[in-house]
């Protein structure tokens, strides 16, 4: 089954100096349970594109389907924002109570849960990202990855059937980054979530199934993350560099030591280099 389903869409920005193309004839299909990367430089339009997908910007021409429901009718907009879960770049923007667990049940109360039984969810999707016990934490004491793990409880408490993240790392540091890509990592891998994940970052998208590239409000290129990372001149045009094991393979290939793979991984170029002894 499909889980997005977007055919030729088009938005434009207006404003009184000019007129911007931000998505110029998207096609996208994302299926039930596949994890895809958005991969572009900044301005080019993967954001606008998930804003659509959660009917947070309105369709202005073209076709998306979310979950089978048309996001362009107006009785749809609440059913797919249930349905998509969103993980924005700031975590600060996502909070609404100075109490974790008054945020967490907010967002229950937000999509018509019932009043019974909101603490102990509020409580069981803290514990599902790992922040057990900071219930009566406030927001302003955690680190940047706890910070984007209590917003992703917020999402992930009213059982949505995709998560879209949307430069959810860009903001943490290294650490941060590394606790948000695992957690990304766990709910594909052993919860079989459907996720669409917006970034700038080569090196994130490297554990998606499929990495989809974007340049000005077009897609450019969609494939696994080793076909991707292996067409340097691609990634290029599109305003990337190669991830370094995929760098070093293609400047291998240029000397004449051919690798059998494109690595993805330090650990993959490892190998590959020990073949060749």
């Amino acid at each position: 089954m499909e889980a997005i389903l977007g055919t030729e869409i088009t938005h434009v920005y207006e404003t009184e100096a000019r007129c911007k193309v931000s998505l110029d004839g998207v096609s996208l299909s994302v299926r039930s349970g596949e994890f895809v990367a958005i991969l572009g430089r900044n301005g080019c339009g993967k954001s606008t594109l998930a804003r659509h997908v959660n009917a947070l910007v309105p369709i202005q021409c073209g076709r998306l389907e979310v979950q089978g429901l048309d996001v362009s009718l107006p009785d749809s907009a609440v059913t797919v924002r249930r349905s998509v879960g969103m993980v924005f770049q700031n975590p600060d923007n996502q909070f609404v109570s100075t109490v974790l667990a008054e945020d967490v049940a907010f967002g229950l109360i937000n999509h018509g849960f019932p009043a019974e039984g909101l603490e102990a969810s509020a409580s069981a999707a803290l514990s599902s990202v790992g922040l057990e016990g900071f219930e009566q934490r406030s927001p302003a004491t955690l680190s940047g990855g706890q910070k984007q793990r209590a917003a992703l409880a917020g999402v992930l408490a009213v059982e949505p059937d995709i998560l879209v993240f949307d430069e959810a790392t860009s903001m943490l540091d290294p650490a941060g980054r590394r606790e948000i890509l695992e957690r990304i990592r766990y709910l594909h891998r052993e919860q079989g979530r459907t996720i669409l994940m917006i970034t700038h970052n080569v090196d994130e998208a490297v554990c998606a199934d499929r990495v989809v590239v974007m340049d000005s409000g077009k897609i450019i290129a969609d494939g696994s993350p080793r076909e991707i990372y292996a067409d340097r001149g691609l990634l290029e045009r599109a305003g990337l560099e190669q991830p370094l094991p995929a760098r070093l393979y293609t400047d291998l290939a240029h000397e004449g030591i051919v690798l059998s793979r494109c690595p993805l991984t330090d650990e993959e170029l490892a190998e590959e280099l020990c073949r060749l002894n």
